[in-house]
Order: structure tokens, then sequence, then C-alpha cells
């Protein structure tokens, strides 16, 4: 069972409500929120962060502090914890609990709460501990419980939105790995720890990995939280987590000690909300409309492309026929342009571009910034290109591209998706997804070498303003690149680029596979992440380049050696058996799949046994019909997938209408309760199915059931203090007379009674705690009662349609 231990920001608020719910809320704030504030400490890695990303990262660190104001008494401090900066106009992320007293807690005591004690207020320091320390006020934007995240915006003296140039962006799921090597950030001891007395700690950053096994996926493919090798103490909760390159990995918000660790002496951990559910939040915090006017959106414009690859900005809409101008004062004009492409200086040199791929143009104090349908992105601080403009109903012009504010282009007609492999380069000023790269570049230093772009993992800068390159096989280099280009073409777009890497200091470099008919949910990439070399060789063979036969006869080759195979650990026997069922599948070869998705299905490992579920039920659906479905062989894996598809299609309709039932219940008698109970049970399985097809559509059914059955708990329990209550006044009220002897029998029948509902509520009570943790293992996720709404009606129209 996970460990966990609550050390949360002080809160004057008096428990109020019934003992149930005092009880469930402190086993929640306990059992689920886990700790407020913490702090990393672990062994130095032989990779740590340039010193200026060291001190960008420091800077775009955060002291938050939470109040009670009163109108007599002025402010009273709560408590305090760590936060970040998202974007150059002072939006921040911290925890929710740490900006919220009530985080968790029942319905009754957060009303009691904000009765009793009045109106929260926020600030944050920034470059705490150092000369430029100055103070904020702050004001909620956003905050989801269930996420633990809340986004605040932050103001200066004259009630503008604060200047922050330095912030975090987050970093691509994709970029996660085992032992990935993390730094985080913020205040161990919280302001306790100030070394002066007109001022605040300084930034701490302490050091750690992720840990084996320690990126957990549900069937539907999400993350559920990243587990981290570091001892925790009071201080860090809310503040970031980065990688080497200052890329925010997750927000440190628990410490935990997860169910597949050994309780070393004195060895703790600590869980990261991934940056994926930050990207999520700000997501929805732009469709819900909760960003100040005016906010820089220039970091989100991968979270604000859709699944399609069209970029769209809510507070600056495009137009599917015309172009629109948003300048400073909020003036808009509509037009067109003659121009069909414009060239674009930047750091990879002179870039063309066609207009028609141009989703956005925005300008700010840090530059300009070219947005390409995809979510790519190019920016410039030296702009000086334009374009030909025609206001509606006026005369063309030439125009600069930083005379406006934002350029909203028209929506484009063809955007093509991410298929095969695609090469991304990545860096402050710059993300490409690309295509077909070609060419070879020298580099010169203390030997002459010709690379390839995909030979390079990472491009620095060190003292000397010289590139320093990081080699895919571990070699660094020191030197400067020749004036050679790369020929490529963007991937989203099919546009043809030439550029330069002369000039960049700062760039990632990574390939990245898309395979369109893959499932929605979990993937095979995701189950063997933490296989072996060889395991994950041959998952490549099989997914990229389709050789199951091959794979299939070597991975029985390996089973058939079978001491060499029993000396392997479990897990890694069941990923053999898993992968050996895969090819055998996508070979045709359907019953020695069957076989081997039988033994793999006993798996203790979550994702490998219900991966191996949804094989095995596809193909004993499809048994009767020769394994085809519309016609197709399931050994096609896009036919296996919408297979899939309409089979848990079925599954998330059949639970809908039984959890749409459910809502009607009075839960006047046990059997209410017995029955949500029994379908909670029943509905599960089938789910963890469905999602790995369906992805987190059919994961929301699930937890949908998991709620119902806390709630029909939390009824039972309330029906069984009535019914106590009653018992009690009848004993009470019959008291007395000739019947005192038999009084006493009767008294004695009561209390059994008694005792007997006491024993009903205990195992209710266990069973809803059950549940709850259930849930919390689950990790964090996004749940707002409008987005979800949204999706429920996009998914009803979508999905239940088409296998498309």
């Amino acid at each position: 069972m996970m460990r966990v231990n609550h050390l949360s920001t002080t809160c004057v608020a008096e428990r109020s409500g019934t003992f149930f719910e005092r009880k469930i809320s402190g086993l929640l704030v306990a059992a689920v929120i886990a700790t407020s504030f913490f702090g990393f400490t672990g062994k130095a890695r032989a990779l740590d962060m340039d010193p200026q990303i060291e001190e960008r990262v420091k800077q775009a660190t955060v002291l938050v502090f939470m109040a009670i104001s009163r109108q007599e008494k002025g402010d009273t401090p709560l408590g305090s914890g760590s936060g970040f900066f998202l974007n150059s106009t002072g939006l921040f992320m911290t925890n929710n609990h740490v900006i919220d007293p009530t985080h968790m807690k029942s319905e009754a005591e957060k009303q009691q709460f904000h009765y009793s004690q009045g109106k929260l207020t926020f600030s944050i320091v920034v470059n705490s501990g150092t000369e430029e320390e100055k103070s904020y006020e702050a004001k909620m934007v956003y905050q989801i419980e269930a996420a633990d995240q809340a986004l605040l915006q932050a103001y200066d003296e004259d009630g503008e939105k604060l200047e922050s140039p330095h912030y975090l962006r987050l970093l691509p799921e994709n970029r996660l790995h085992e032992r990935l090597r993390v730094f985080a950030m913020g205040f161990p001891g919280g302001d306790r720890q100030r070394t002066q007395k007109d001022k605040h700690p300084e930034v701490t950053i302490t050091k750690g990995a992720v840990i084996s096994d320690g990126l957990p996926h549900t069937p539907g493919g999400r993350i559920r939280m990243i587990y981290t090798d570091v001892n925790v103490r009071p201080g860090n909760s809310g503040g970031p987590s980065v990688d080497v390159d200052g890329f925010l990995v997750g927000t440190n918000t628990l410490m935990t000690k997860p169910d597949f660790r050994d309780a070393g002496a004195g060895a703790n951990y600590a869980a990261l909300v991934p940056a994926r559910l930050t990207a999520q939040m700000v997501r929805n915090a732009f469709i819900l409309d909760k960003f100040p006017d005016g906010s820089d959106v220039t970091p989100f414009m991968s979270v604000l492309t859709d699944d399609k690859g069209l970029v769209n900005i809510p507070e600056y809409e495009r137009h599917d026929e015309r172009i629109i101008l948003y300048y400073e004062d909020g003036d808009r004009v509509h037009g067109n342009t003659t121009t069909d492409t414009i060239t674009w200086n930047c750091a990879l040199g002179e870039i063309e571009i066609p207009i028609d791929k141009i989703a956005y143009v925005i300008s700010n104090d840090e530059g300009s910034h070219l947005f390409i349908e995809g979510g790519n992105r190019i920016g410039s601080d030296e702009l000086d290109s334009s374009f030909n403009f025609v206001p509606v109903g006026g005369e063309e012009s030439e125009l600069a591209f930083d005379e406006v504010k934002t350029i909203a282009f028209r929506k484009s007609k063809d955007i093509q998706p991410l298929e095969g492999e695609v090469v991304v380069l990545d860096s402050d000023l710059t993300y490409l997804q690309l295509k077909d790269v070609k060419g070879t570049v020298s580099f010169e230093g203390k030997q002459s070498k010709e690379l390839k772009l995909t030979d390079i993992v990472r491009i620095e800068n060190n003292e000397f303003d010289e590139q320093v390159l990081v080699m895919k096989n571990g070699e660094r280099l020191t030197g400067e690149f020749g004036d050679e280009t790369f020929e490529a073409v963007i991937a989203s777009t099919g546009t043809p680029i030439e550029f330069s890497l002369a000039e960049v200091r700062k760039a990632v470099i990574e390939r990245l596979w898309f395979n369109t008919n893959e499932p929605d949910g979990l993937k095979l990439e995701g189950i063997f992440a933490n296989a072996s070399e060889s395991v994950r060789d041959l998952v490549t063979q099989l997914s990229e380049k389709g050789e199951a036969k091959e794979v299939a006869k070597t991975t029985e080759e390996w089973i058939e050696d079978k001491k060499a195979f029993r000396s392997r650990a479990d897990k890694q026997q069941d990923q053999i058996r898993l992968l050996n069922g895969v090819a055998n599948l996508r070979a045709g070869e359907y019953g020695k799949a069957d076989r081997m998705f039988s033994k793999a299905k006993r798996s203790d490992t979550e994702n490998i046994q219900v991966y191996a579920e949804a094989c095995a039920d596809l193909l004993k659906r499809h048994e009767g019909t020769e394994y085809k479905y519309d016609g197709k062989p399931l050994s096609d894996k896009a036919t296996f997938v919408a297979a899939g598809r309409a089979m848990a299609r079925e599954t998330i309709r059949d639970t809908r209408i039984r959890l749409n039932d459910s809502r009607s219940l009075a839960y006047e008698n046990p059997g209410d309760y017995y029955n949500v109970m029994n379908d909670a049970r029943k509905l599960v399985p089938p789910l963890k199915v469905a999602a790995v097809f369906l992805g987190e559509v059919a994961e929301d059914e699930m937890i949908r059931a998991w709620r119902q059955a806390v709630k029909a708990s939390r009824e039972e329990i309330r029906r069984i203090n009535r019914e106590r209550q009653e018992m009690q006044g009848d004993n009470n009220g019959g008291r007395g007379g000739r019947g005192s002897r038999g009084g006493r029998r009767g008294g004695g029948m009561a209390q059994r009674e008694l005792q007997k509902l006491a024993d009903q509520e205990e195992k209710v009570f266990d069973k809803m705690v059950e549940y709850l943790i259930t849930l919390r293992d689950y990790g964090f996720r996004i749940e707002d009662p409008d987005i979800q709404a949204r999706r429920e009606r996009l998914a009803d129209r979508r999905r239940f349609e088409s296998d498309d």
C-alpha cells in the first residue's frame, strides 16, 4: 500500500459536518492529496543543467502565499508553497492544495470555511532571496481539484499583467523515459527558511530521476503520475521539476511510496502531476474563456492545435476566407492578400513559407513569432518581413508583420496528419516537425565531421560562445557548424524548406514515429517502454517495419528455451508472451496468438494483462467470421483497430445505460446500494478493455462507475444512520410498565440490532474507501463539468456513427 504523509498549509477553519463527513474528509486529505510541501535530495548526476538554463528556471520559479482577507483585521496568512510562470505575462501554476485550504474536503466543510473565514487572497514573491526580490498580488484564473492544479494571474503595482520574461515550456510526453534526470525547484521549508529578516528564502534546486516503472500508464494510454526517486520534506509543493533543458516534466505534488517499491530504510519517493495535465488545464482555460485578455499565448501553440492539426486561439479567431488583423488597442481589420509566400529571417536562416500554410504571426516584446499549421513555430527577434494586404473595401498596401499585434490567417484547407518518421527540431525560438530530411553539414572542431541532422541529440552553447553537440552515440563535440543547409519538408503542411544550424545555440533534436493505425488508448510502445533493448528492437521491427513473422519466430525461440526463459523476471516473460501473441496475430496465426494471449492475461502487470485481454476478446468475438471484420482479416492492423473500436463502443453504450439507470435510485433499501456496487464490479473489466481501443473516452465511463460506487456508499451510510436513529427512538419511547423483564430482553435485541447496523456501516465505509483509493491510484486527471459535457456531445456525434 502506498505510504503518504500530509503536511498541508496551516488552516484556521474549524471542522464541521457529520462524523462521516469529518472522517472521510480526513482520509481523503491524508490518502489522496498526500503532502502539501516537499523538496528533493538526491545524488548528483553526471549531466547538469547549463548555468544559463538554471538561472532562467530559477527566475521562473516563485514563492506563493495564501491568506484570508478580513476587512477588520487585515490579511491572515494561511500558508505558502511554490509555483512557476507559464508565459511572459504573469500566468503561473501551483498545486490546488497550496492555495485552497478546503482542497479535497467535503462540501459541508467547504461551505462552512468560506462562510466563517471569508475571502482568500494570493500573492507571489519573484526572485526570492535576491537583491531583485519583489512581491506581487495574484488572482485565481482556473482550478481543478482532481488534478490538484491551479492557474493564477500575477499583477504589477499598476494593476497590469505582470511581465515575466522567464517561464517554463512543457516537456512533450514522448520525451519522458525512465531514469530521466529531474531538477526540482522550490522552497523546502517554506518561508520559515528565510535567512535574512527582510528577505525570503532563495530557490533551492535538488536532483533526482524518474524511477524504474515510474511512468505507469492507464489502459487508455494516459500516464497516471510520474514517480521520482527523491527524499521529501516540506516546502516544494506546487513547484516545477524540469529536465536538463529546463522543460517542465511535472509539478511537485505527492510524497508517496509506490506499491511496487520496497520500503527500504529512509527511502522516499515523490509523484509529479505530469506536464501533459498542465497542458490540458491550459487548453480548458482557453476553451472556457478563463484567460485575461491580452495574455501571451506564444508558449501554448501545441496546446491550441486540434487533433486535425489546425491552430486556433479563441481570443484571436481565424476566418475561413479572410485574414484578420488584431491591433493593440482592440481594433480589428478584415481583408486578404495578394502575396503567395513570405521570407522569414530567423536563427535557421531565411525560410520561405507559403501564406496559405501560416496560422498566425504574433508580435510582442520578445520579437515576432510565425506559427505554421500543425503547431510548428519559428521565432525572430529582428523581423523585417512584410506582405501585401487588401482590407475589405480598401486599397492594397504593404504591411510589416511587426506593425500588428496579431495576424490571424485564413484557415488552411489541407493539413496532413503526422505519419511515419518525423524529426523534431525544438529550441527556444523554433519548433518544427520535419519529414524527408536530406543533406549533411560540416562541423569544425578538434576534428572536422560531416553530420546528418539525426546524428545529433542536443545543441548547447558554452561560455566561449561555441556550439556543443551531444551526439546520438553519447559523444560530445565542440566547435561550429559550417554554412551548409539541410533540406526537409514541414510534416503537417508539405512545405519544402532549407535551413542552417550555424546560428542555433540551444536545441533538442529527436526522431518520432507516428502511426495512424494504432488504438486511441494504450499502444505497444507504451507497454514495452521499460522492456530490455532486445525486446524494444523487436517492437520497432514489428510496428515500423511490419516484420510480424520474423518477430514471432524470434520470440518463440526465446520461449522454447525454457531454462533461459524462466531465468527472466516475471514481467519480462509476460512482455515476451504478449509480443509473440501480437506478432502471430499480425501474421494471421490466430490460434497461436490466442494461446499466447491466454497466458499473458494472467500477468500481474495491468497494462500487459489488459492489452492481452483486449486482443483475446476481439479474437473470440470474430472466431465465427474466420477472424474478419468488414470483410477484411484482423491481421491487418487498421482492421484490427476498427474492429476493436466497434466492440468498445458497444461496451460504452451498455455502460451508459446502466449508469443512467442508477442515477434515479432513491437508496431507500440496501438493494439499491448492492445493485450499484455489482454494476461497478462488473462494468470495470470490459471498460478497461474498451479503453485500449478508445482511450480516455472509455476511461471516463470507468471513473463514473467508480464515483457512482462512492455515491452509493455515502447514501447507504446515510440510510443506515436513519435506521439507527429510528431504532434508538423506538427503544427509548417503549420502556417502563409491566414489561420491564421483557423490556430488558427487548433492549438486548435492540443493542444487537444496533451493533449489526454499526457493522454494516463499517463494511460500507471500508468499501467506499477502497474505491476512493482506486480513484487516487488512477492518478491525477482533469475533470471539469463544462468540458466533460462538450466532450460527451462530440463523442456522441463522432464515435457512434462510424469507425472513423
